[in-house]
């Protein structure tokens, strides 16, 4: 019985990851357009959008009236002990994602430190059992992340060529084989609605277990990707809502 029981949670939870549709920087009151073009996760991220720990747990807040799951980013690599204190107090579900740090590999963060904060937040008994912790990863440079975190994202936004796409097709697949969580992709809001198609398709070819847009301001990249955020871009928010209405 318990082992049945055990079973059904972790299809449960499998089944969560393979439905994740998330993206990067939205505003939270842009959070009810996020819900209605099909996304289920939302970054909400300190230092991005939001300045205070005041502010991200009125995101939060925000968050849960939309209907929505977070990846939260509670700066670690601003100060771990005050990211600590704010998730014991933050508003966390179990569908949430405790995002622990961007682009270690490019920013030369050992694995350790990495380590580190995900240990931190495994051992603290007030967030919610199932909540998992992730990071993301450049993909030009070295992977050596596997197995820190219960999900790894690795990000691609460059031209798709069909040798960089092979040769990140096999390192994808030898990263889903060694890491033993869940692997992400993240593509880029940028091109055309028939690039966007591309991108969706090729991670999807990767068999990776979710797929996180980048971002919800693409007028911030250097150079802009788009002249405005998604809210403004008709076209392109209707081929993501597309998108996330594939199974």
């Amino acid at each position: 019985m318990v082992k049945k029981f055990v079973e059904t949670i972790r299809m449960e939870i499998a089944k969560m990851d393979r439905t994740m549709k998330g993206i990067f920087h939205p505003h939270w009151k842009d959070f009810g357009l996020c819900r209605s073009l099909g996304f289920t996760h939302v970054e909400v991220a300190l230092g991005i959008g939001y300045q205070t720990y005041s502010e991200l747990t009125y995101a939060l807040e925000k968050c849960r009236e939309a209907g929505l799951n977070a990846f939260i980013n509670p700066g670690f690599d601003r100060n771990a002990e005050e990211a600590m204190n704010f998730l014991r107090m933050a508003p966390i579900n179990e569908n949430d994602i405790i995002f622990l740090c961007d682009e270690p590999n490019d920013r030369k963060i050992p694995r350790s430190q990495i380590a580190q904060w995900a240990d931190l937040v495994e051992k603290e008994k007030s967030i919610p059992f199932f909540t998992k912790t992730m990071i993301t990863l450049t993909a030009s440079k070295p992977w050596e992340y596997a197995n820190l975190t219960d999900i790894v994202s690795v990000d691609y936004y460059r031209d798709y060529k069909k040798l960089d796409l092979f040769l990140l097709g096999l390192k994808m697949c030898f990263l889903r084989h060694i890491h033993h969580g869940k692997v992400f992709g993240i593509p880029g809001v940028k091109g055309s609605p028939a690039f966007l198609w591309e991108q969706y398709k090729f991670w999807k070819k990767c068999q990776v277990d979710g797929i996180l847009w980048y971002s919800w301001t693409p007028d911030q990249e250097q150079p802009p990707w788009f002249p405005k955020s998604l809210d403004q871009l008709p076209e392109i928010a209707e081929t993501l809502k597309l998108i996330n209405a594939e199974p």
